[in-house]
């Protein structure tokens, strides 16, 4: 049962850090440090590598909640914002506001939750919930405003990836970035979007491209932090490493889960973590993953793992796991107990594939507890 894990992580003076957090955040819900750390994630030439990011950008602000109404949400105090600062305006001036923000619930309810932040003012959030609530939200409800993953602040400077010297494909296409098809329907699912990093030979610096677009630049595009994306070296041996630096999440993590009527349905899911953690501890059958009802994984929700020290292009899994008669069972393994395993590693992906139901389909909610 022994795996090996990409590069060691490091978490700064966490447990005097997460102190100065809690204890901040209830009186000013400002915090006087936050937890941050870094990880390396080793991206083989020739292949594709699962990635995602175990921390979250420094956050912008901490507030409490007074009020909710739909879907604004109204602070506590005077925080001293400014009308749309949180909004992303790429033609402000003088200077350009490149960054998505989000909120997310550090405590009550909703904790865990995030919501793209559409709009601000002096001390409101105008959230694009996409069909959610939050009228279970209270006052004293702890949030913090961050702002999202993009390319550009993923790779900085196209650190991680091989740059392409031609917009085209081909040879001159080194590294690619896929964006997995989260909203659409089935498995095994093709990716949605490719980018890749273009810098002339000329240039000290280049620009982040989408796959079919020549003309738009696409840095500030977001990288959502419950999901993974995947690293692909083409034509060349040489691999890169990619590094994560940030700020470390105490709250609960809360990543939906969707199945469907007919059919089953992949969910490209990651956990913004710092640290392994085990399928036991992971909080997946409390949040809606359905047990086997017998030796088939097929009769119940899978969970599928890939192995990034293998060098290849559209990996198939490496190993299913799946839950029967209170047990964390192995795909292959009719007797091992997997439950203790370290399955989500930092810096990783896997897929959660639903089994269909017959009440119309359905969202679960998966809420991850931090072991730190």
């Amino acid at each position: 049962m022994k795996r090996t894990y990409s590069k060691v992580f490091a978490l700064l003076a966490l447990p005097l850090a997460l102190s100065l957090v809690w204890s901040s955040l209830d009186a000013r819900a400002e915090p006087a440090s936050a937890p941050a750390g870094f990880y390396k994630v080793d991206c083989l030439g020739n292949s594709d590598t699962i990635v995602s990011i175990p921390f979250t950008r420094p956050e912008a602000a901490f507030a409490l909640v007074q009020s909710v109404a739909d879907n604004v949400v109204t602070v506590q105090n005077t925080p001293g914002w400014t009308a749309g600062q949180f909004v992303y305006n790429p033609a402000a001036q003088p200077v350009a506001q490149s960054n998505t923000y989000y909120l997310r619930f550090l405590s009550g309810a909703k904790e865990g939750s995030y919501y793209p932040i559409v709009d601000n003012g002096a001390n409101t959030l105008t959230l694009n919930l996409a069909g959610d609530n939050i009228s279970s939200v209270t006052a004293g409800d702890r949030l913090a405003v961050i702002p999202y993953w993009t390319l550009a602040t993923a790779f900085p400077e196209g650190k991680g990836v091989i740059p392409s010297t031609s917009k085209f494909g081909g040879i001159f296409r080194r590294t690619e970035i896929l964006i997995p098809d989260f909203d659409g329907v089935g498995i095994n699912r093709s990716a949605a979007t490719t980018f890749y990093y273009y810098k002339p030979a000329e240039s000290p610096t280049g620009d982040w491209y989408e796959q079919g677009d020549l003309i738009n630049t696409q840095n500030d595009r977001v990288l959502l932090p419950d999901l993974y994306f995947i690293v692909r070296h083409n034509n060349s041996p040489v691999g890169t490493t990619f590094t994560a630096q940030g700020s470390v999440p105490t709250s609960r993590l809360t990543t939906p889960l969707v199945a469907q009527t007919s059919g089953f349905q992949d969910n490209f899911v990651a956990l913004t973590r710092p640290t392994p953690i085990s399928l036991n501890a992971s909080g997946l059958l409390e949040g809606g993953f359905l047990p086997s009802a017998n030796l088939n994984p097929e009769s119940g929700d899978q969970l599928l793992v890939f192995d990034n020290d293998l060098a290849a292009m559209n990996k198939s899994a490496s190993a299913t796991y799946y839950y029967r008669n209170g047990v964390w069972r192995k795909g292959g393994d009719l007797i091992g107990d997997w439950g203790d395993e370290p399955i989500f590693q930092p810096g990783s992906g896997v897929i959660i594939r639903k089994k269909p139901l017959n009440n119309g389909g359905a969202s679960s909610f998966w809420i991850n507890s931090p072991t730190y």
